[in-house]
């Protein structure tokens, strides 16, 4: 919709970046891990410069340790198959990396944290490009409440910084 509109809506189509909290992470990471997304759409896979994941487990779906196994289960069922391809690391580990930048947001216990670091390591491993910020001080809502408020200087610098260079690179 934005590419197709973009002279109406006043909008760079040559710029573009997704951000998504805690569901909307995960499906921000797919939407640019799974090369079929933007392919379907008659879209390159260069379309999204720019990813922020804010937050997520859902980087391995079928990893019962880190997301609720009920809410994947309503979401995507239990067949390893579907799972898998519905998982961003996964499709990392078979399709490579995209050349999206990634800004991946992290708090929480020890293995979220871990699955977010995994995450961005997969990138990096397959030539991608990833950053992570860990925002441990604030809970699951807070770190979506506040980016952007005025003083917060953890994630909103952050994440600033990330879009600036994102943005500007693709001159």
């Amino acid at each position: 919709h934005i590419v197709d509109n973009a002279d109406a809506l006043l909008l760079d189509a040559s710029r573009i970046v997704l951000l998504g909290h805690s569901a909307g992470g995960h499906t921000v990471a797919i939407v640019t891990a799974d090369p079929t997304f933007v392919a379907n759409r008659g879209l390159g896979p260069d379309t999204i410069d720019c990813v922020i994941a804010n937050d997520t487990e859902g980087y391995r779906l079928d990893d019962k340790a880190t997301a609720s196994p009920i809410v994947i289960e309503n979401a995507f069922g239990t067949d390893p198959v579907t799972l898998d391809d519905a998982s961003p690391s996964v499709r990392i580990e078979r399709d490579g990396a995209p050349t999206t930048r990634y800004l991946i947001i992290t708090r929480g216990s020890a293995r979220r944290r871990e699955v977010a670091t995994e995450f961005v390591d997969l990138v990096v491993t397959a030539g991608g490009r990833a950053d992570l910020l860990e925002a441990g001080p604030y809970s699951h809502t807070e770190v979506n409440q506040v980016l952007g408020e005025p003083g917060e200087n953890i994630i909103t610098p952050t994440v600033s910084a990330f879009l600036a260079d994102c943005l500007s690179s693709t001159d």
